[in-house]
């Protein structure tokens, strides 16, 4: 099937504020033809647009990336326009179906092309389209042209050029069956799109509940190691105080070393810390002293002053970039106790 290409032109109305529409109606319903006789070649010798060929011409125009144009005088289809010839007029890319005819909707019409308008100086608007020639159905809008022509001349030249246009996009017929099968596909695409659409959005859901189980453990996990921390930190506080009381009630250590001791926070240290005073010599020579009645001297024999010299020689060897251990520290500054 041939398509051929045809351009008709209406009156522009301005509206009832005595303004330039925005929209136009751009071809009659039905059947129609040019004042000029044509189409002469379709057998009912008239074009013919219906609410179904309008609903894919309306697609058509949808489908584009790009606008459609309204030029002047169809300059833009020139084979080699001069700049002046190519100017935009407006542009448009939705169109509706209405009872008398297709109409061009929201056009963007330039300050320049509505003055025109306004001013009388362009009356007609002439779309360009193309046809099916054994029935005269109308298949798709190339553009349109604001002109002062109501009927044009050189049509045949704008035929061979959007025919060579076309010729190039290799552009496919498209009858009543086709029209059919695209619009079924298209349908069954949209369907596709849906479902797809629909999958997403449960998945979106799941992930999200899964992120917020996921956030509520850890924040419990991070509780419970708190929790365990302090258990264990409780525990090892409370074995730390019953080894100081099992230590001073067995006479290992006498009371004056219990602050010095109470500073060890692990078992480990405190256990140092007691063996140290016990296994010297240290408390068996303080109860000796103070069961004859004996004053110890505050430098040797006083549990809080041995463990202060004791710390100041850790700090001493410390500088001297030697790590002394608490036995070792106070087996320094008692040594000589008898």
């Amino acid at each position: 099937m041939n398509l051929k290409l045809a351009s008709l032109s209406f009156e522009i109305a301005l509206n009832a504020e005595g303004k330039v529409p925005t929209d136009i109606r751009i071809m009659p319903a039905g059947q129609f033809q040019a004042v000029d006789g044509r189409p002469r070649e379709v057998p009912s010798r008239a074009w013919l647009i219906t609410e179904v060929l309008a609903q894919s011409i309306i697609a058509k125009l949808k489908a584009k990336s790009d606008d459609t144009l309204i030029d002047y005088n169809h300059g833009s289809l020139e084979e080699d326009p001069e700049p002046e010839q190519a100017i935009a007029a407006g542009w448009f890319h939705d169109a509706d179906y209405r009872a008398d005819g297709l109409y061009a909707t929201a056009v963007k019409w330039t300050p320049r092309a509505e003055q025109f308008i306004l001013n009388k100086e362009y009356r007609y608007l002439s779309p360009v389209f193309y046809y099916n020639p054994d029935n005269g159905e109308v298949t798709e809008i190339d553009s349109v042209a604001l002109t002062n022509t109501p009927a044009l001349d050189g049509l045949d030249d704008l035929i061979a050029a959007l025919s060579r246009k076309h010729t190039q996009d290799e552009m496919m017929p498209t009858d009543s069956e086709q029209i059919a099968a695209l619009t079924v596909e298209r349908d069954t695409e949209k369907a596709k799109v849906a479902q797809l659409t629909v999958e997403r959005d449960e998945a979106k859901q799941a992930v999200a509940a899964l992120t917020t189980e996921r956030d509520e453990l850890k924040t419990k996990v991070a509780a419970l190691e708190v929790e365990k921390e302090q258990i264990a930190a409780n525990t090892e506080k409370q074995k730390c105080a019953d080894l100081i009381a099992a230590a001073l009630t067995s006479g290992k250590v006498l009371p004056h070393a219990k602050p010095y001791l109470e500073t060890k926070t692990t078992v480990a240290d405190l256990t140092l810390a007691i063996d140290a005073f016990g296994g010297n010599g240290l408390t068996q020579a303080l109860l000796s002293r103070q069961h004859q009645k004996e004053e110890p001297e505050a430098d040797s024999n006083d549990a809080q002053a041995i463990a202060d010299k004791a710390t100041a020689y850790q700090l001493q060897q410390a500088a001297l970039g030697r790590e002394v251990d608490d036995v070792t520290a106070i087996a320094h500054v008692t040594k000589g106790v008898k």
